[in-house]
């Protein structure tokens, strides 16, 4: 990805099978089709992001419209029996599962040939949570410990791959740390206490009310 011959608007022509760049951002959904004029400006270069993925940052920005931040992510997962594409499939299919399940997700824009392009979700839960919308983020954290749980992830930490949009909690990773859905649903209290823990990790102090609202509705999403 560091390669002299790479560049931002080729990889984008690339994903969206469009030689023209303003064609592949359009089509791509990151700017209108009225859009004459835009600028691509980096805001993170390529870097290794997780044990199987390099991610780099940029801004798209157009006369008139809000700045859109996106990244991109490229899959590096060790060679094996299965393609790039093949591994960028698991993940796309563990975030549709999630999705249908009402955890929140980037915006998917494009995927293909071991790359995903998504909305750049800007904060980390902690400050979120001290500084926005607490409730809502709260809420976002038991849609996801409540879906993992019912699916029958067990992944080893599964909120250490969640931000916030500021008034949300949005899942980011759908990696081999996910691992797979198993067909009987396990280890609800196991999720949601890692849940309580990770929260304490953040510092996030939590009334006993707060814990009653937690557990209560933790539970009564398992039920629905």
């Amino acid at each position: 990805m560091t390669s002299s011959t790479w560049s931002l608007e080729g990889e984008l022509c690339k994903l969206a099978n469009e030689p023209d760049p303003r064609n592949a951002l359009v089509r791509l959904g990151l700017i209108g089709v009225g859009i004459g004029g835009y600028q691509l400006d980096e805001i993170q270069p390529w870097v290794r992001s997780g044990n199987e993925t390099y991610s780099y940052v940029f801004a798209v920005r157009a006369p008139g419209t809000p700045d859109r931040i996106c990244r991109f992510k490229a899959c590096v997962a060790p060679p094996g029996p299965h393609g790039l594409d093949k591994i960028l499939g698991r993940w796309l299919r563990r975030r549709d599962l999630l999705s249908k399940m009402g955890v929140s997700t980037p915006t998917l824009y494009g995927a293909g040939q071991g790359v995903l392009l998504e909305e750049e979700i800007p904060f980390d839960i902690p400050t979120a949570v001290r500084h926005r919308e607490t409730d809502a983020v709260l809420n976002g954290l038991i849609d996801i410990a409540s879906a993992l749980a019912t699916l029958g992830f067990s992944p080893v930490s599964p909120f250490s791959d969640v931000r916030s949009r500021g008034n949300d909690a949005v899942f980011v990773d759908f990696g081999s740390d996910l691992g797979e859905p198993s067909v009987a649903p396990k280890g609800s209290n196991a999720i949601f206490n890692q849940l309580l823990e990770q929260l304490n990790r953040w510092n996030v102090e939590l009334c006993a009310n707060d814990f009653q609202h937690l557990e209560s509705a933790y539970k009564d999403r398992l039920n629905s």
